[in-house]
């Protein structure tokens, strides 16, 4: 008789308040984290946290090796997300994280927080949607060791997803995506060095090793679900990002 046995990685479940009305709800899986997911952002981007949490609960089961050990901080805001829109109190939460170590903004803190309290991560994986786009596009995000440099495994791990996305009849986002940083988005695809320009997100200051001096951080990839897309077809696009960018990532990185 075949059985087969299924280790369940420990789950710890944490909520922190801070002033003004601030909470973050955290998710720490296994003990010795080095992924970091966010989503939740913004208010108005809140259909892409259920498939992205069911997501992320499957591949614990299929590819422990990669999945078993990261953290989560799903509904980055909640008081945005409650009311659905960008941002709450007249306050974007990615537009928060001036150049300095700490956030000033007590939604920002708890954020920050809890990325620099893990020193084992080395990753931000960031989703977001685009709320009335059709086409997909992600971002690089580096430390500023790297120099921009785009080295060959990503570069074959951008390759394949775009191929995949573009297989599912998703267009890829060419042009600026927002015409007040000019970023430039290239068939669906934009790297940025941190010390090319510093956009106050929670994505560029995770990099900026300079600032907060995290012993491990080194890039940060954001992921731009189209937000016009029917849900059954963002959780099918996460799969797909999951399966053929952040699980290789993770493998190169356990390879290292």
């Amino acid at each position: 008789m075949h059985a087969e046995r299924h280790i369940q990685p420990a789950v710890t479940e944490f909520t922190r308040y801070g002033p003004e009305g601030a909470r973050l709800t955290i998710e720490r899986i296994g003990v010795n984290p080095t992924a970091f997911f966010v989503s939740g952002i913004h208010g108005d981007e809140h259909e892409v946290i259920g498939p992205l949490r069911r997501q992320l609960d499957i591949k614990i089961m299929e590819d422990p090796r990669h999945f078993a050990s990261h953290v989560r901080a799903l509904e980055a805001h909640p008081a945005a997300l409650q009311d659905k829109v960008r941002a709450a109190r007249g306050v974007d939460l990615n537009r928060q994280f001036v150049f300095k170590e700490t956030p000033d903004d007590p939604q920002a803190k708890l954020l920050a927080d809890s990325l620099l309290e893990h020193e084992g991560i080395h990753t931000v994986f960031s989703f977001h949607e685009d709320p009335l786009e059709r086409r997909f596009y992600l971002y690089n995000l580096m430390t500023r060791n790297d120099e921009g440099v785009m080295d060959a495994d990503i570069e074959k791990l951008r390759t394949n997803l775009l191929s995949r996305v573009a297989a599912m009849d998703i267009p890829l986002y060419n042009g600026i995506d927002d015409i007040d940083l000019g970023y430039w988005v290239d068939h669906g695809f934009c790297a940025v060095a941190s010390d090319a320009i510093h956009d106050n997100s929670f994505e560029m200051w995770s990099v900026q090793k300079e600032l907060h001096r995290h012993p491990n951080m080194e890039r940060a990839f954001l992921f731009e679900i189209p937000g016009a897309l029917p849900v059954g077809q963002k959780e099918e696009l996460i799969r797909v990002i999951l399966d053929e960018f952040v699980g290789p990532y993770m493998s190169l990185k356990n390879r290292d």
